[in-house]
């Protein structure tokens, strides 16, 4: 209180502070509000802050966020970092309510919201960054490594992001640990990414948890340990993380990291597709299919297949598919058949890629064509699927849609008979046996 007297702006501060907080005083926001003001008055910068949270929470005045930001932008330009933050923060997410800004003045229009400013906020967050705040530094690796409200630049987000968790941000760290996996502004590193999400899991943040159990699962930079990945995964599941949830139906159906369970399966997956996942949507689906841990319902089934494959999951329209082909849980419909097998054949999906082909192969349901076929079975065989990769080298080796080649079709046998498929190493042997035919 003497040094108050005497007017020390930091003692001022610290006695408002305590009416403000109620600290050995009755609350009082208006009596915090004055004294703040004095402090303010000398130019304290904290003290510019905290008036302008009052009147940004209308703590003992009216809410005004327009005289809020002046009081920010006092205290931002007195370089302090939290109120640089603040700043940055309100142009970024466009909350503060006026007409326009400038320098010498400010118009209240009290009712429309200001557009984003990221210009303006990227200046005061690369100031209060570079004055170590932590949630700055934070901020700007997201902008960064996202590209969505500015470019895009994984070194700037690198950079960012490595201040920020170097300092305890667990989402810095979760991020720097992406970028290390992924080579994304850094060399690729998987030990030093795993060990970023162990410090992010640590914390309790789900993403990282699951993550961390990926890499134990896969042995991603760490030794592989299944049951040290499901121990992450429940962790991340318990706070209703729909991946980790479908992550623990996985291992529950696999028997990986835990005894094999197909009733603790279903009820992971249901957990999750109740969230949404498409993943976990079709995987509860084939447990249906095939009456592991429910019993058979293929009706279920093609239900649960039906929302995954309306979200776009190749291996649902896969299935779907099929189902319509064979009448299982619904009359038979080759038209919804070869809509949806063309639909997981335009992802590159390989078997509907190679089921579609056979039937542009042979005018089953569709009009015969061998160009389609051909590029069909190409997507395919590409992916490494062996009998798509028989196919094309029975068409070459038959002139079908493409000149005659025992030697292109030998090439093809090759692939899938390397692959260990059957019918192309006997294929392959009668070439060999007899000698190409040269045209």
């Amino acid at each position: 209180e003497k040094a108050a007297e005497q007017g020390v702006p930091e003692s001022i501060h610290n006695i408002a502070r305590l009416y403000a907080r109620g600290l050995g005083v009755e609350c009082d926001y208006k009596k915090a509000m004055e004294t703040y003001l004095k402090a303010a008055a000398k130019s304290f910068a904290l003290s510019e802050y905290c008036i302008g949270t009052l009147y940004y929470d209308g703590l003992g005045v009216e809410i005004d966020e327009t005289i809020a930001y002046e009081w920010f932008e006092k205290a931002a330009e007195h370089n302090l970092p939290v109120a640089q933050f603040k700043l940055g923060s309100l142009y970024l997410n466009g909350s503060v309510r006026v007409a326009q800004f400038k320098l010498g003045s400010l118009y209240l229009t009290g009712s429309v919201r200001q557009d984003k400013d990221i210009e303006k906020a990227l200046h005061w967050l690369t100031k209060a960054a570079a004055n170590e705040h932590c949630l700055a530094q934070e901020t700007l690796g997201s902008l960064y490594i996202k590209g969505s409200e500015v470019e895009l630049n994984y070194e700037k987000a690198f950079y960012y992001n490595s201040l920020s968790a170097t300092q305890g941000s667990y989402i810095a760290q979760h991020n720097l640990a992406y970028q290390f996996a992924f080579a994304l502004g850094c060399e690729k590193d998987l030990v030093i990414a795993a060990e970023w999400y162990r410090r992010a899991a640590e914390q309790g943040f789900h993403l990282s948890q699951h993550q961390l159990g990926l890499c134990y699962l896969l042995g991603n930079g760490i030794e592989k340990d299944p049951v040290v990945a499901v121990e992450w995964f429940q962790k991340a599941a318990a706070q209703d993380y729909a991946s980790s949830q479908h992550s623990l139906g996985k291992c529950y159906a696999d028997g990986c990291g835990v005894e094999q369970s197909y009733t603790l399966a279903v009820t992971w997956y249901k957990l999750s597709a109740a969230q949404g996942l498409p993943e976990a949507i079709h995987n509860l689906g084939r447990m249906y299919y095939q009456g592991l841990g429910v019993e058979q319902d293929y009706k279920k089934a093609l239900e649960l297949y039906q929302q995954s494959a309306a979200q776009g999951l190749a291996a649902s329209q896969h299935n779907l598919a099929l189902m319509y082909e064979s009448g299982q849980g619904t009359e038979k419909d080759q038209t919804k058949d070869n809509r949806v097998i063309s639909k997981a054949a335009a992802q590159g999906h390989s078997l509907s890629a190679n089921n579609l082909a056979l039937r542009y192969e042979n005018g089953e349901g569709v009009a015969q064509d061998y160009g389609k076929a051909i590029a069909l079975y190409t997507v395919a065989a590409e992916s490494g699927l062996a009998v798509a990769q028989f196919n094309i080298g029975r068409l070459y080796e038959y002139g079908k849609g493409v000149p005659a080649s025992d030697y292109t079709a030998a090439d093809w046998y090759q692939r899938a008979a390397d692959q260990g498929y059957a019918r192309a190493m006997y294929n392959l042997a009668l070439i060999y046996f007899y000698g190409p035919r040269v045209p």
